[in-house]
């Protein structure tokens, strides 16, 4: 490696929603059907048809059926409404119609067995969230209980009973699709609480929990999931929870923490592979991931809201600014990029190039990208 450069200038790069340095045995982490549950149901549950359609696909690939995705959706309109259930239903509706022209069928799965009718509602849904709450039983009404009891007889005759009951997914299931939307909502904190707790008792682990936050910051961003962390943390500590798991959480390094993506046609121009090493947490507010471009390969325009430190690990590359300027780089630079500073950075056009970069977090916020850089930028030739 060439002599390390320090070059206080302009730039870097990359959308980091990534996985972490956590890690936990195999049996402590989601299946593939349960992280494509967790992405269908924050997606549905904030709207997101456009990015739904192929979580739903990737869902149906992994193992999922369609009852079972649709089991999701009738549990989300209890806690995300009628109009976001609906327009899943909807847009899941027509995906199906869409890969039967196709030729594609997909597993329909179970259905849900009926609920006697000699059933006492009642007295089932209140056991029910009973149980959810690692209680014996609930105790007398009190706060919203007594102020609406109209809602809190839905609640025990209608979700624990008509809802719960239905053996299509198991309670632990529904809780990790119910955890799942209300991470991607916003003001939900309380109920968040609860179900974070209600998921334990169904049997998913803390670790578990932590890699369904991941999977949702990945899906809807991690604006919406960056306060779950500390919400987890009071749950556990509240709930007596040994620091052995976290512990482990710290110590352990997952095989799966680095993952390998592509650069997607939205915010990089060419051959672009992403190598994800470790995301932000509530202590340090930065990520970081290597970006490998290959000839003539770039970003877009962007910016970091709490900059970013790039390290040329191999190649020779470029980053440009709004003025025309372009700074030429090359293994062992270091570049430091100023908060909000619009640039763009990539690879030479005859050789490709790999950094690692550093990028601070700024109120759940790591880049804001922005337009194509043009043939005409790129070269050097106009400074718009």
């Amino acid at each position: 490696m060439n002599r390390k450069k320090l070059r206080s200038c302009m730039l870097i790069c990359i959308f980091l929603t990534v996985t972490g340095l956590t890690a936990v045995a195999q049996e402590n982490s989601l299946t593939e059907e349960q992280k494509s549950l967790a992405e269908i149901s924050a997606l549905a549950a904030i709207g997101d048809l456009e990015e739904l359609k192929p979580a739903i696909v990737d869902g149906l690939e992994a193992g999922l059926t369609v009852n079972e995705i649709k089991e999701v959706f009738i549990q989300l309109y209890a806690y995300a409404g009628f109009p976001r259930s609906l327009n899943a239903i909807n847009t899941f509706m027509d995906l199906l119609e869409e890969r039967r022209s196709r030729g594609i069928e997909d597993e329909e799965g179970a259905t849900a067995s009926p609920l006697s009718e000699s059933v006492d509602k009642s007295a089932y849904g209140a056991e029910v969230r009973a149980e959810l709450a690692g209680r014996e039983e609930i105790g007398e009404p009190s706060g919203f209980q007594v102020f609406a009891p109209t809602i809190d007889r839905f609640l025990r005759e209608h979700l624990f009973a008509d809802i719960f009951a239905r053996d299509i997914l198991d309670f632990q299931t529904r809780e990790l699709a119910t955890v799942s939307a209300l991470l991607a909502m916003t003001g939900t904190d309380g109920q968040l609480r609860f179900h974070f707790q209600a998921a334990m008792n169904t049997g998913l682990t803390p670790e578990q929990l932590r890699e369904c936050i991941e999977v949702v910051g990945d899906a809807v961003g991690t604006e919406r999931t960056s306060s779950a962390e500390s919400i987890l943390n009071e749950v556990l500590g509240e709930s007596g929870a040994t620091s052995n798991d976290e512990q482990k959480q710290q110590k352990k390094f997952s095989q799966d923490s680095m993952k390998m993506m592509s650069g997607t046609e939205d915010k990089f121009t060419g051959d672009v592979e992403i190598e994800i090493v470790f995301r932000d947490n509530e202590t340090a507010s930065y990520s970081g991931a290597y970006v490998t471009f290959q000839p003539g390969a770039r970003t877009n325009w962007h910016r970091h809201p709490a900059g970013q430190h790039m390290i040329i690990t191999s190649g020779t590359g470029l980053t440009g600014t709004r003025d025309g300027r372009i700074l030429s780089v090359e293994e062992g630079d270091a570049v430091w990029c100023p908060s909000n500073l619009d640039h763009w950075h990539g690879a030479t056009p005859n050789n490709s190039m790999t950094h690692f970069v550093i990028t601070g977090v700024k109120a759940g916020e790591n880049v804001v990208w922005k337009e194509k850089v043009t043939e005409d930028q790129y070269e050097g030739n106009t400074s718009e």
